[in-house]
């Protein structure tokens, strides 16, 4: 394997012993926090909705660290549907011919 990717095999040995990132210590707690808000909204809140949730919670965090956190968890907003079209259906949607207009036509133009 470490012949196809290119890398030497002690490097990888290396990187298998490496813990977590200081990046990912630090995502661990507000990570926490996202899933916690978005369970809470019913999973449709999106990453700005939850992060007016966290900082009215005294957490300061910006809109483009949740997006990160939440599109590497999966945590998506639900879209909600637009309503559907309603239609006049019978005599209702039948307008009187106020202006005498004739349009039955003998002929085109």
């Amino acid at each position: 394997m470490c012949r196809v990717l290119g890398v030497q095999r002690s490097g990888y040995y290396a990187w298998l012993l490496l813990g977590p990132s200081v990046r990912e210590c630090k995502d661990q707690r507000p990570l926490g926090l996202i899933k916690h808000h978005w369970l809470a909204s019913g999973a449709a809140y999106g990453y700005r909705k939850i992060t007016m949730d966290l900082r009215q919670g005294g957490e300061r965090r910006s809109c483009r660290r949740a997006r990160r956190l939440m599109k590497a968890e999966g945590l998506r907003a639900q879209i909600g549907y637009g309503s559907k079209p309603r239609y006049r259906v019978g005599p209702f949607g039948v307008v009187e011919n106020v202006l005498d207009r004739d349009f039955a036509v003998d002929m085109p133009n």
